[in-house]
């Protein structure tokens, strides 16, 4: 994890708000990187959600009773699901009007299955950049 969370920095600090390279990047790669953005994602998830986490956490009671028996941890579909437009738009206005703001060269779907860690020195190596663009890089990481 730390290697991968080092990846991640070394790529947003190199183009933090650099606006020559995200312009640039605007145009060869994704507008918005980041394939967990709302842009991205088939209406249907966001409507089955509710459901389908319903589902997810019924099997994974299994392991723990107290917590998926929680309300908290029971509603947490519905929650995502009703405060969804609310993030959206809230991570649209931090990228402000040129939609720079704030922003650098995002991999757009950083996760263990896009790193390989190199052997000798254990450094995280990504692969598939199908979703790379320009976003927060706290997108990046976050999923």
């Amino acid at each position: 994890l730390e290697a991968a969370l080092f990846l991640a920095a070394r790529i947003h600090g190199a183009t933090f708000e650099d606006n020559d390279i995200l312009q640039l990047a605007a145009t060869k790669l994704f507008k918005e990187g980041c394939y967990w953005g709302s842009s991205k994602r088939e209406p249907s998830e966001l409507e089955n959600l509710p459901s389908v986490w319903e589902q997810l956490a019924g099997d994974l009671a299994l392991e723990d009773v107290g917590l998926f028996n929680d309300q908290k941890i029971k509603s947490l579909g519905w929650r995502l699901q009703r405060s969804s437009a609310f993030v959206t738009t809230e991570l649209q206005a931090l990228r402000g009007d040129d939609g720079l703001r704030h922003c650098s060269v995002v991999h757009g779907d950083l996760k263990t299955a896009n790193i390989f860690l190199e052997e000798a020195s254990g450094a995280a190596v990504p692969i598939d950049f199908q979703w790379t663009g320009v976003n927060l890089g706290a997108q990046d990481v976050a999923y």
